[in-house]
């Protein structure tokens, strides 16, 4: 053993650090290959080998109850109110002293759908806090009226107010 150690000392003087470094690659290499790449190519020809699982021809789908979206549905509000909605907006933003600027409305059938989708975008300006609460508020009086984007713009970093731009969408029944 003693004299195996020896040659191999004596090999070791004769080898440039360079072709050591070289050698030293060439085994992790060889060691990725098979410790790594080996493995899940096997695996892939296993999977490819076993036959692939038929899939039915026809799909039975049973219907289900929708209880939630038939509720939803059923509660909706007609068409009609959509005035009522509006003047909620309004009546909550005067109780938090907030001004709407900027309404724009748009209503949105979709082809067999029982439901109207009315969009309702607007700004306001106020102290964070207060269109908070009128947010809250908001969407706590008007059940069928969903927050859809909201942003924040402030023109300074030491001003208290904030220009706030909302797109809230209001459910209603058209049929």
């Amino acid at each position: 053993m003693i004299r195996l150690r020896w040659y191999f000392y004596r090999g070791m003087d004769n080898v440039p650090p360079v072709t050591l470094l070289a050698w030293l690659g060439f085994i992790a290499v060889i060691w990725v290959a098979l410790a790594l790449w080996l493995p899940v190519q096997f695996t892939l020809q296993k999977t490819e080998s076993e036959p692939e699982i038929a899939v039915p021809k026809t799909v039975h789908i049973e219907k289900q109850e929708l209880t939630q979206v038939d509720a939803f549905l059923a509660a909706a509000p007609d068409i009609e109110q959509v005035s009522h909605a509006i003047e909620t907006l309004f009546d909550v933003a005067a109780n938090h002293h907030v001004n709407v600027q900027e309404v724009i409305y748009r209503d949105e059938i979709r082809p067999g759908e029982p439901i109207l989708n009315y969009m309702i975008d607007f700004s306001v300006q106020n102290t964070y806090p207060n269109i908070k609460r009128f947010m809250t508020t908001l969407l706590a009086t008007t059940p069928y009226l969903a927050l859809e984007q909201i942003s924040f713009e402030r023109d300074s970093i030491n001003s208290s107010q904030v220009k706030t731009h909302f797109k809230f969408k209001l459910y209603l029944d058209h049929e």
